[in-house]
């Protein structure tokens, strides 16, 4: 996959859309099909993965789709396709709530890290997405 330059530039993740171009060999999904696209996907093998520190995979460090979620199209990579990292949403879910997927996710592999119970008193900084989610 050929990456564009500095100059075209296009930013933006935890993206929904629907597939409107499937390469030979992909079965898992069709055209039309609406989906989440996570940005990065762990190996799930390496030790990280292994002893559930995802986070810390150099394999998530260096996965992305082109050219970013703001582009009208991307091109998934391979790797999101192998690993995982392509979920066909369900007929109930729009595309505005797909974009949560991600980040819902992060808050809540946090809540389970920090062993959070019912009756906890905590402190939340921030009020953006993730912080509100933590609600």
């Amino acid at each position: 996959m050929k990456k564009l330059g500095v100059d075209s530039l296009v930013l933006g993740h935890e993206m929904t859309g629907d597939i409107v171009k499937i390469n030979e060999g992909v079965s898992d999904y069709k055209l039309g099909d609406r989906v989440f696209v996570s940005h990065h996907v762990p190996d799930f093998d390496c030790h990280y993965c292994q002893f559930g520190h995802h986070t810390a995979c150099h394999l998530l460090h260096n996965t992305n789709y082109d050219p970013g979620g703001f582009a009208e199209y991307i091109r998934i990579p391979n790797i999101n396709l192998e690993k995982k990292g392509v979920y066909v949403l369900s007929e109930n879910m729009t595309y505005d709530e797909g974009v949560f997927i991600e980040p819902l996710g992060c808050v809540c592999r946090a809540q389970r890290l920090a062993n959070i119970r019912k009756g906890q008193t905590l402190l939340i900084l921030g009020s953006g997405v993730s912080g509100l989610l933590h609600l």
